[in-house]
């Protein structure tokens, strides 16, 4: 299951929330997949991160995250496969920390510091990789977004991916459902 959406703090309702949980966890565990995400302490990759803490899950929490935009990703260059302590910080223009809800992280280095989206290629390729050998299909789930949220559907939509999208969570989401009921954005 990848999910895809706002990359901005957002609150869903209290009712959206517990369906939220409770759905991508019984998702999860029913099919036995991965949930694959940006791997960042904000927006829907927080959500997705507290939704599994909330719910005690055991299935694989995966973030794929440029280090160049990890609030403290300096202390985990030249750490690769090593276990090492993570301290995180406070999100801002510069980057973002990491979930610590995540159980595993892939991080990208593209040699560029400051600049959001380096790792969304490295994502696509691992997904599809990892799909193809254990024979499984990639889910796209949409949670709110952005412009970059519309791309990475496309995208997705190209492959033959089914696609999930939570109209009711506003953004992308939104506009993508209103486009598929209306013909319209």
């Amino acid at each position: 299951i990848s999910v895809t959406g706002g990359a901005q703090d957002f609150d869903l309702t209290s009712s959206q929330r517990v369906v939220f949980e409770a759905g991508l966890d019984a998702a999860a565990h029913s099919t036995n997949a991965w949930i694959v995400t940006a791997g960042s302490d904000t927006g829907v990759m927080k959500l997705v991160g507290r939704a599994m803490r909330a719910r005690k899950s055991t299935q694989p929490l995966i973030g794929i995250f440029t280090i160049g935009v990890t609030v403290g990703g300096d202390a985990l260059l030249g750490c690769a496969g090593e276990t090492v302590p993570y301290a995180g910080g406070k999100a801002g223009k510069a980057g973002a920390p990491l979930s610590p809800d995540h159980t595993h992280f892939v991080l990208v280095d593209t040699g560029v510091k400051g600049k959001f989206g380096g790792s969304n290629k490295i994502r696509t390729g691992l997904e599809t990789v990892l799909c193809a050998n254990c024979r499984a299909p990639l889910v796209q789930l949409v949670v709110q977004g952005g412009p970059g949220t519309i791309q990475t559907v496309r995208e997705a939509a190209a492959r033959g991916h089914p696609v999930v999208v939570l109209t009711d969570t506003g953004g992308a989401a939104a506009a993508l459902g209103a486009y598929v009921t209306h013909g319209d954005l």
